[in-house]
């Protein structure tokens, strides 16, 4: 036994001599390796070894990284991108030489002004920025990388080359800035590395909004402009001639009319400014309209504004008693459909503002003791909505939980297909009880969306193949994540972050069918003893929890559960590669144990 353990012994020894021989020198240089780096940039990285552990990253990037997957290190140096676009290194070591254009790169390469990344490229860095170039002569293409990693882009935001800019990808996506702040650069590339790029999204721009309103109209439909006149004009419409939207009677008309009038295919043009609304008012969908105020939004409409920034729906008033709620309560809603043939609605950048503190001081003064203000109702059989960079604020559940984005069928044979919510913020929850976007007997895609401070994130119901990835939940005061009744089939659940949750990440199962879910290399943070991670509680089958992160964060809880399994019914489900990171220690997931801080 004695001789088998030293043989071991000395197997061990000398595979470990052979990496540590076969790793090439500078290959941990700060311009090519950065821990932090290498761990935010790559999704299973992160999710494997959580985003400090230095010794992990080093040791992954030395021995697999580099040489077997090429993978980048820094923000200044990717090696497949070098080999690719130096061909005369490409010929001498190979397409996958990566070991050895790392070396080119550190002792000629970086020197002769090569660019090692689609994001750096020390030329353009010297030649855009004369206070480094007068500094630094024009070849410190070392000592201009230096400045790059170091000071320009994480607490600067320089533009490191003529494909990149970090401000320009934060101004260009509202998921990114909402999520990491005007000046969260470092966040900000790492998401661009980790996801963003992948996704085919733009690393230099200017911010998008829709084409439909430049330009010739769509074949097909007719097309409305609606301006804050203050000439007294009422308007022909036309994109010289808006109509007047400058009162909430003037801008309801204009939609009112054409709704009730039963007009499809209408691409509708709101200008800069804040218009005021009274929303849905006291229309109830397939319903004839009381009374002449409100409006409602009838099939093929495409409604953009001038910009998330540019354009705000202000709503200024509620409904009391509305239909089916209690006494002494009041409603209201921005877009809601006409009726369920209202399909093929598009919401667009703008700002919803639901108006709490200035509707609830008003309710107050009626004696109106509760409100839910919601911003879209999008109820149809058929679906195929599209709701894109839009800025929500100012929502509320007082009543009973609400909906501020509800896309829904209420057919018991057709389900609302094919919806999309994406570049959605949320903000400035009002009070109360609320999923803030949520699919009811619907399908669809839910991705790049952040909800902050709403009691509950994302919910659905009655849904069947609806993937919510690459959004963001952060301080919501009740969940991240809430599928709870009826029956849901084929849920994934895949690349998003829950950032302090008050009580839980994700809440899944309970009363019905819950079969067939994904739930896969999300990050959940949680910051109290009392927040707990994912929960199962019944009924849910047929499910791959993979891959999932759970770390804590300051103030650091001392107990944390990371995974709960309650009730009966959970069947057939796998827990593979889940990790829980309390400080330095890190801990595999087991259902239903508590993980504690070691003192």
């Amino acid at each position: 036994m004695k001789r088998l353990i030293i043989a071991a012994v000395l197997l061990i020894a000398t595979l470990a001599f052979s990496q540590a021989a076969s790793v090439p020198p500078g290959v941990t240089d700060p311009k090519v390796f950065n821990a932090q780096d290498y761990l935010n940039s790559y999704a299973d990285l992160g999710s494997g070894y959580g985003t400090t552990n230095i010794a992990a990253a080093r040791e992954h990037w030395t021995n697999w990284g580099l040489a077997q997957e090429g993978r980048r290190a820094s923000l200044i140096f990717d090696p497949q991108y070098y080999l690719q676009n130096n061909p005369d290194l490409a010929s001498q070591f190979g397409a996958k030489g990566y070991p050895a254009a790392l070396q080119h790169f550190l002792t000629h390469g970086l020197a002769e002004g090569r660019r090692g990344s689609l994001e750096f490229d020390p030329k353009y860095y010297l030649a855009n920025n004369p206070d480094l170039l007068a500094a630094l002569g024009k070849t410190g293409y070392a000592a201009a990388a230096d400045h790059f990693f170091q000071t320009g882009l994480p607490q600067e935001g320089r533009q490191g080359s003529a494909d990149f800019s970090v401000k320009a990808y934060m101004n260009m996506y509202p998921d990114i800035m909402a999520a990491y702040g005007p000046s969260g650069y470092r966040e900000a590339i790492w998401h661009w590395l980790r996801r963003g790029r992948a996704q085919g999204r733009k690393g230099i721009g200017v911010p998008e909004i829709s084409s439909e309103c430049s330009g010739a109209t769509r074949p097909g439909f007719s097309r409305i402009f609606i301006a804050l006149r203050t000439d007294g004009h009422p308007g022909s419409g036309t994109a010289r001639d808006p109509l007047d939207g400058s009162t909430p009677q003037k801008f309801d008309t204009v939609l009112r009319a054409r709704s009730e009038a039963k007009q499809q295919n209408l691409i509708v043009c709101i200008g800069p400014g804040t218009f005021k609304t009274e929303g849905n008012f006291d229309f109830a969908t397939n319903m004839p309209r009381p009374i002449a105020r409100g409006f409602s939004i009838n099939k093929n409409w495409k409604i953009h504004g001038a910009g998330m920034d540019k354009t705000i729906l202000q709503l200024v008033t509620f409904i009391p008693n509305s239909l089916n709620m209690p006494a002494g309560t009041a409603t209201g809603v921005v877009f809601s459909t006409h009726d369920d043939g209202s399909s093929g609605i598009e919401i667009s950048d703008l700002t919803i503002d639901n108006n709490y503190s200035e509707l609830k001081a008003a309710a107050t003064r009626q004696g109106i003791t509760a409100l839910n203000l919601d911003a879209m109702h999008l109820r149809s059989d058929q679906g195929g909505h599209w709701v894109h960079r839009v800025n929500i604020v100012n929502s509320a559940g007082e009543i009973n939980e609400t909906f501020p984005v509800q896309i829904f069928s209420v057919s018991p044979r057709v389900r609302s297909e094919n919806d999309i919510v994406e570049y959605v913020t949320m903000s400035g929850w009002g009070a109360g009880v609320c999923a803030a976007i949520a699919l009811a007997n619907a399908t669809g895609e839910v991705r790049y969306n952040v909800v902050r401070d709403y009691e509950k994130a994302y919910g659905v119901w009655a849904a069947d193949s609806i993937s919510f990835h690459d959004n963001y939940a952060i301080n919501n005061q009740g969940y991240g994540f809430n599928i709870d009744s009826l029956d849901n089939s084929r849920i994934t659940i895949e690349f998003n972050q829950v950032i302090h949750p008050k009580l839980y990440a994700m809440v899944l199962g309970g009363k019905g069918k819950f079969a067939d879910f994904q739930v896969n290399y999300n990050t959940i943070v949680l910051n109290s003893n009392s927040a707990m991670g994912i929960i199962l509680q019944g009924n849910v089958t047929n499910a791959h929890i993979t891959g999932n992160s759970i770390t804590t964060d300051h103030p650091s809880p001392r107990n944390i559960q990371a995974m709960v399994i309650r009730n009966s019914g959970n069947q057939n489900n796998t827990y593979q590669s889940n990790y829980v990171r309390m400080g330095a220690v890190q801990y595999d997931v087991r259902p239903n144990s508590t993980y504690s801080l070691p003192k």
